[in-house]
């Protein structure tokens, strides 16, 4: 892996995050993700938006399992993000959420785009855990950038990080 671009740990309330004009140069992205949401009604979530030429939106389909220790649910619907679920500014300061995001031969024009996201939070047994995937199916356009958003439309708060890597080929195969 190797490191190509952060938001830094965020000081302040943040609406939301982008990497533009990401690097062709890899074969898979990775984000690496340490958030909570500014949202203080109801369970925030991480939504990531890929663009493609800094455009997002289009079609696509999102898939989530997510259990939080005593019951589980499963969603899909048409959309062009992926998710991951995050504690919100209601509760204990200090629960942040974690997450994985996988960003699969995003600069591939021969396949459609597929994201993989596995994350969660622990609020002393009252947390969260899901796993997600976004297949989007009407452009086979090379993925450049990425918009971090919040579901809930508070943002991000101070203390929220995020981390894009790159992957080559060869680190997939082990060749």
């Amino acid at each position: 892996m190797v490191f190509i671009a952060s938001s830094g740990t965020l000081t302040s309330t943040t609406a939301s995050v982008s990497f533009l004009s990401v690097t062709q140069s890899f074969t898979h992205l990775q984000l690496r993700c340490f958030f909570k949401s500014a949202y203080s009604v109801a369970e925030g979530g991480l939504y990531v938006t890929p663009l493609f030429s800094n455009v997002g939106g289009g079609s696509g389909r999102f898939h989530n399992v997510s259990g939080n220790g005593s019951s589980a649910q499963s969603s899909s619907a048409s959309a062009y993000y992926t998710g991951v679920s995050s504690p919100v500014n209601s509760g204990t300061t200090s629960i942040f959420a974690s997450a994985v995001i996988d960003i699969l031969d995003y600069t591939n024009t021969n396949k459609y785009k597929t994201i993989r996201t596995v994350g969660g939070f622990d609020a002393n047994g009252a947390g969260i855990v899901g796993l997600g995937s976004m297949f989007r199916f009407d452009l086979l356009n090379a993925i450049n950038g990425f918009v971090i958003d919040d579901s809930g439309g508070g943002g991000w708060l101070a203390g929220t990080r995020f981390d894009l890597y790159g992957i080559t080929s060869s680190q997939v195969t082990g060749a």
